[in-house]
């Protein structure tokens, strides 16, 4: 599917801005640069240091927010984007050019107008506002994480007293920040997720000029794409780590070699479900998961050494290597029974 723009248009396509503003003749940056900039200095940004991520930083040391996440996508969207950019130069203007500048800016805005505690909250604002505007009789939208960081870069952050357009970033970082490029009710398949709000229908309209009326309609730009896998990617490592540290996963279930593989039957049934994994794929995710019920057994020991006795390396040292003993003594016994059969 090629991009709509074509290769003379795009670059002052995606580097406009809605306030028609180029830059400066001193200016060293550029204009990805400055949107980067932007969102970095911004208060919104700075707001993200109290907003909890999945475990309240006031109750357990060490466990992400809002803004160490965002850094965290930051870094792994700039990192994708400069290995593709090695690997795949030559393709990437089929997915509407690629910038590490406006993934990188993209990822530190796309959480701007989230909730604390995620998608739970979310949901309930949302229900909380729609009640409001029906009891009200107001036509509007209710409320939406990525609506709301849109509403945010568009239109509530100001970069002055003159300041019209929000932080007025160019096209291609505000194509980048939506990772649902569509507005309220225009997808059926994900009626629950929209990019912006119809207050902001004129800053949409700018976002995707010339992709509403084609294939490209309802569909995000590579950067929006790599920014999105970065967000996954950063989210389902931390906040299993964050759990961890607060002692929410069951280690021992997983630990004892007797009842762990049905414990781990119970999660991936749990998984599946959830992702909507098709069968021929779970029997492929058990064999990982499961495998000899001791590997579980061992990585369950490990993780538990390495939270016990903070700063005790000789009992973690004593523990890893009575597990190599066991694991060492296993293999004989294993090797025995198969020169014997």
């Amino acid at each position: 599917m090629s991009f709509p723009i074509t290769d003379s248009e795009i670059g002052g396509w995606r580097e406009a801005r809605i306030s028609k503003t180029s830059l400066a003749g001193h200016e060293s940056r550029t204009c990805f640069q400055k949107d980067r900039d932007r969102v970095l200095y911004s208060d919104a940004f700075r707001r993200l240091g109290f907003v909890t991520q999945v475990i309240s930083p006031y109750e357990h040391v060490a466990v992400h927010t809002r803004l160490t996440h965002v850094l965290k996508v930051a870094q792994i969207g700039r990192r994708l984007a400069e290995r593709l950019l090695n690997l795949k130069a030559n393709l990437v203007d089929q997915g509407g050019g690629l910038n590490a500048d406006v993934v990188e800016a993209a990822a530190l805005a796309h959480d701007l107008g989230h909730p604390p505690f995620g998608h739970v909250v979310e949901e309930k604002l949302n229900d909380l506002a729609e009640k409001e505007l029906k009891k009200s009789r107001i036509r509007g939208d209710g409320f939406e994480g990525n609506a709301q960081s849109f509403r945010l870069v568009t239109r509530l952050e100001g970069r002055g007293a003159k300041s019209t357009a929000g932080l007025d970033l160019t096209r291609a970082t505000l194509n980048a920040l939506l990772k649902y490029p569509w507005l309220n009710r225009k997808n059926p398949k994900k009626p629950k997720k929209w990019g912006a709000y119809k207050s902001e229908v004129a800053d949409f309209a700018f976002a995707r000029d010339q992709l509403g009326a084609n294939e490209w309609s309802q569909k995000k730009t590579l950067e929006a794409e790599i920014m999105d896998w970065a967000d996954d990617i950063t989210y389902a490592v931390h906040d299993l780590e964050d759990f961890y540290r607060a002692r929410k996963i069951p280690l021992h279930l997983l630990r004892d070699v007797v009842g762990s593989e049905e414990e781990i039957e119970r999660i991936l049934a749990h998984m599946f479900s959830r992702l909507e994994i098709e069968e021929p794929e779970r029997e492929e995710y058990k064999s990982i998961a499961i495998g000899p019920v001791w590997i579980a057994s061992r990585f369950g020991s490990l993780l538990w050494i390495s939270q016990a006795a903070p700063g005790s390396h000789r009992f973690r040292k004593q523990e890893v290597d009575r597990l190599r003993y066991e694991d060492r003594y296993r293999g004989r016994r294993v090797a025995e029974a198969g020169s014997q059969a």
